[in-house]
């Protein structure tokens, strides 16, 4: 089958909502098709050794709001970015970078692969613009919200939002993870193509 559109479909932990003063903590990318059928992926934990990184961190782990921290032991992620030896950290930069390299040796050309996700324009756009400018230069500016779309199939067709939300259930305690958030976001993305008809 041609392939006639890509999607890097995109998932970011980070410490907190802010791309001006939050940091990525680990990053998550899937390359797929135009029917979602997954052709690559790639994934890592994110650090850097600068003040902003400093400062994100303290206010996360010691801040008043322990929420996002709360969520991070919960999901294993600060066990995971504390072990280093098991768990080697590359800093955005150089994961901006292979990503793009990546995609090109995939054959993605430039400027074409939207970026799929969830909240994937409000939240994980905006830390690739900060933060990983090599990569946002590489993909497409359109995003493919799933989020957007939940938010329609909800309103139309609220049974198929009830049935997305029981098969969710069963999938709660591998959320907060890059990867397994951006595959979360595939399933999503195809479940909804699959009720429309379009897969």
């Amino acid at each position: 089958m041609t392939v006639t559109r890509y999607y890097a479909v995109t998932d970011l932990e980070t410490t907190g909502l802010d791309s001006l003063s939050d940091v990525i903590l680990e990053a998550a990318v899937i390359l797929v098709d135009q029917n979602f059928t997954i052709i690559d992926a790639r994934q890592s934990l994110i650090h850097s050794d600068d003040d902003r990184y400093t400062n994100a961190l303290t206010r996360t782990i010691f801040g008043e709001d322990q929420f996002v921290n709360k969520m991070h032991q919960e999901s294993g992620l600060w066990d995971a970015w504390n072990d280093d030896a098991k768990n080697p950290h590359v800093t955005p930069t150089a994961f901006a970078v292979e990503t793009a390299q990546w995609l090109d040796g995939h054959g993605v050309p430039p400027r074409q692969a939207p970026l799929l996700g969830n909240s994937i324009g409000s939240l994980d756009r905006p830390f690739i613009q900060q933060m990983m400018s090599p990569l946002n230069d590489w993909l497409s500016y359109r995003n493919f919200d799933v989020s957007s779309w939940r938010l329609g199939i909800e309103d139309q067709h609220p049974e198929w939002h009830a049935e997305w939300e029981s098969l969710l259930e069963s999938r709660e305690e591998k959320q907060h993870r890059a990867m397994d958030d951006a595959l979360l976001s595939i399933d999503q993305i195809r479940f909804y193509y699959e009720k429309l008809g379009l897969l």
